[in-house]
């Protein structure tokens, strides 16, 4: 059922509802996600809390109860979405990119406790993807310089080395697929990146 990330108690629920079901916890892919982009010194408070929240004690909660269930089986995968801002500092948008840098940080961090019980822990890092949080930051930036959205489109398109986008959300489904099957079983504290190419985003 429907459930809110960041809410303790909701991430222990969704995990037992999989194991009466299910029998287990085998696969756990933190997607939430929050963005307003806006400069540094505009940011509310709320916009703040509500970035970091979301993006990143959201995936901490659920990580916690699942890791609990995969450790007494002794397997499981984990697959964190972060960004391409977590290596790339963006303008406008310090609270996201803070917010997916610790996201990126925090799947290293569980790859080395995790790795022990036989649990990986992978990341993605997208960018430019067609969904409606994308669609409306592309609208705020827009705003924000007072061009259209197709431009601020294309200035997407232009950045990347392919020259591709918006990227289909599919794209970055088949990488967390990858990643979170057995096709991956000897990969943990790693990142498929899924944007076209940004070399100011390739891991370093």
């Amino acid at each position: 059922g429907p459930g809110d990330a960041p809410r303790e108690g909701d991430g222990a629920l969704a995990c037992a509802r999989a194991v009466l079901e299910y029998g287990g916890v085998d696969v756990l892919v933190c997607n939430a996600g929050y963005v307003k982009s806006e400069p540094f010194d505009e940011i509310p408070l709320e916009t703040w809390e509500k970035t970091l929240t979301t993006n990143v004690t959201g995936p901490f909660l659920a990580v916690r109860e699942a890791a609990r269930i995969m450790k007494a089986q002794g397997f499981g995968a984990i697959v964190m979405n972060a960004s391409k801002a977590a290596f790339s500092a963006p303008l406008n948008n310090a609270a996201y990119a803070a917010s997916k840098a610790a996201a990126a940080h925090f799947a290293r961090c569980l790859a080395v406790e995790l790795g022990p019980s036989g649990i990986r822990v992978n990341y993605v890092n997208a960018d430019f993807i067609d969904t409606p949080m994308m669609r409306r930051m592309v609208e705020d930036r827009a705003g924000q310089k007072g061009i259209s959205a197709e431009a601020q489109l294309e200035e997407y398109r232009k950045r990347n080395l392919m020259k591709v986008g918006p990227i289909p959300p599919a794209a970055v489904a088949e990488a967390v697929l990858y990643l979170a099957s057995d096709r991956s079983r000897y990969t943990t504290g790693d990142v498929i990146t899924v944007d076209g190419g940004l070399t100011d985003a390739m891991p370093r």
